[in-house]
């Protein structure tokens, strides 16, 4: 089966839209799964309940191009019937996300003092890493495997056996959700998921620091784990 990756003339003003998209669809259904769960969330903070959230979500995403490359299905139509299938199921928790997100811009909570001289210098080095997501892959184990196996899955289909690929042995969920941003989007798309990892990352150890004592904690340990 012939397949490439697509290619965005602007991938700044593109590539984020469809990874915000995807991720409102990772927190909607982890949202979900949540409250399947009957989980006692009361507690949390709007912050933690939005991490774990996505967390969540974001490894249940992965189980959709991994059950679609089992089945031999695996192809940007199917990958995108079932997303579709997943945002109507997940209508009402995806309205919920974005209230909850306008809520939050709406009435942002400023950090004081040291903290706010901080986000200066972690917002600068977040935008030099975005500027390097959006450029097209160069680091060896980008072009070697993150990216080369799932394009290798959507040529043939399935999640078949690649000899020449050894890393493909070893768990590749963060694979599936590349497999996604690489059938329906880019490769910069993939690259840009990578990033946002990172950027939850960031926001559930400042949460988790927070909980144990303050914002400064979670603040320092987010920045010392960034740096």
């Amino acid at each position: 089966m012939k397949f490439s990756s697509a290619l965005t003339s602007l991938p700044i003003m593109f590539d984020p839209i469809f990874v915000f998209l995807l991720l409102v669809l990772a927190v909607a259904c982890g949202r979900r799964i949540l409250g399947l769960l009957r989980a006692p969330v009361s507690n949390l903070t709007r912050l933690e309940y939005g991490s774990l959230s996505g967390a969540l979500g974001l490894g249940a995403l992965q189980m959709a191009p991994f059950a679609l490359g089992c089945a031999g299905l695996l192809n940007r139509g199917a990958i995108l019937a079932v997303l579709g299938l997943l945002a109507v199921v997940l209508a009402s928790d995806i309205r919920a996300v974005l209230r909850v997100g306008a809520s939050a811009l709406r009435r942002p909570a400023w950090p004081r003092g040291w903290m706010l001289a901080g986000c200066l210098i972690v917002a600068a080095a977040l935008g030099v890493l975005l500027l390097r997501c959006l450029c097209p892959p160069t680091d060896i184990d980008g072009l070697y495997y993150h990216l080369a196996a799932p394009k290798r899955w959507l040529q043939s289909g399935s999640l078949g056996y690649v000899p020449t690929l050894l890393q493909t042995n070893m768990p590749m969920g963060a694979e599936m959700l590349y497999t996604i941003a690489l059938a329906l989007w880019t490769d910069t798309a993939a690259k840009l998921i990578h990033f946002a990892f990172g950027a939850l990352s960031l926001l559930a150890i400042f949460a988790l620091g927070r909980r144990v004592r303050c914002d400064a904690l979670g603040f320092a340990a987010a920045g010392l784990w960034l740096f």
